[in-house]
């Protein structure tokens, strides 16, 4: 994601969902509490490749860490069990509604 124009993309929400750091741009705004999970670069070749060596150069155990911790913080902000609810019971009036045949 080194796009020069993005704002917070479902890519990256994809990634950060199943606790995958994305490498962006430096200069396109993130939410502070997200920042500390991306890796963010200058678009330059020269500051694309430290940013690569650092990715190269994690620990592992570390990452794993990491990984963890973002899959538990985005189900945290993301996952709501009021918004479930609600569509869940959109859902069955809607059922009820139309019923369960196949057309």
């Amino acid at each position: 994601m080194l796009s020069k124009s993005e704002i917070l993309s479902l890519s990256v929400l994809e990634a950060f969902s199943v606790g995958t750091q994305s490498f962006v741009n430096k200069r396109i705004f993130f939410p502070r509490w997200l920042q500390k999970y991306l890796i963010r670069s200058e678009v330059s070749n020269l500051n694309l490749v430290r940013s690569i060596r650092l990715i190269m150069s994690q620990d592992i155990i570390k990452k794993k860490n990491l990984k963890n911790e973002m899959k538990i913080l985005f189900k945290k902000k993301y996952t709501l069990s009021d918004e479930k609810n609600i569509y869940k019971d959109f859902l069955q009036k809607i059922f009820k509604i139309h019923g369960s045949t196949n057309r």
